[in-house]
């Protein structure tokens, strides 16, 4: 068993090896195409940060090493190190500001839908279901701010227990 695994291990290796090695060299003028890039100290994350990159800054290569690419940045002359999928050659970055407003959008819907509340999805349901859901919606929203519960709790008390009395549940069963 142990050979297998020794033998899937290095299979692994070559693989990750080969497929490292297809990517060019980077050289010469480079830019940032991730905001969530990071200056390191070293060629390793557990070397240390240095401070956040921007999308967009430019830097030159001082040293290509895999995985990480040794860079002096251009706006503060800072020398460290970022991971080689954050870069891109100088030429072949296209950023415009229209593409900022586009990903400031989606980054807003998307922070948005994790709350629960996304108006694209709840427009399309609203117009999809035709009159009767666009007034089922209308009520919902009416209900939301009509329902104060906490100002009314008692008299929802008085009506809870009514309805199981009416309905014999809960204290008011027959059954035991």
């Amino acid at each position: 068993m142990i050979p297998l695994t020794l033998a899937a291990a290095w299979c692994a290796s070559v693989t990750l090896g080969a497929w490292q090695d297809e990517r060019p060299p980077l050289e010469g003028d480079v830019k940032v195409k991730s905001g969530s890039a990071w200056f390191f100290k070293g060629a390793g994350r557990g070397t240390g940060m240095l401070r956040q990159a921007v999308e967009g800054e430019e830097a030159t290569v001082l040293a290509d090493e895999g995985k990480y690419v040794k860079v002096k940045a251009k706006s503060d002359q800072l020398v460290g190190y970022l991971t080689a999928s954050a870069l891109i050659k100088a030429k072949d970055f296209d950023h415009t500001v229209g593409d900022e407003k586009t990903g400031e959008k989606m980054a807003g819907q998307t922070s948005a839908s994790r709350r629960g509340l996304n108006q694209d999805v709840e427009d399309s349901w609203k117009s999809e279901g035709g009159e009767a859901r666009r007034q089922a919606f209308v009520q919902v929203d009416r209900l939301i701010k009509v329902m104060d519960l906490k100002n009314r709790r008692p008299q929802v008390e008085e009506d809870l227990a009514a309805f199981r009395k009416a309905g014999k549940l809960g204290e008011f069963s027959s059954v035991k």
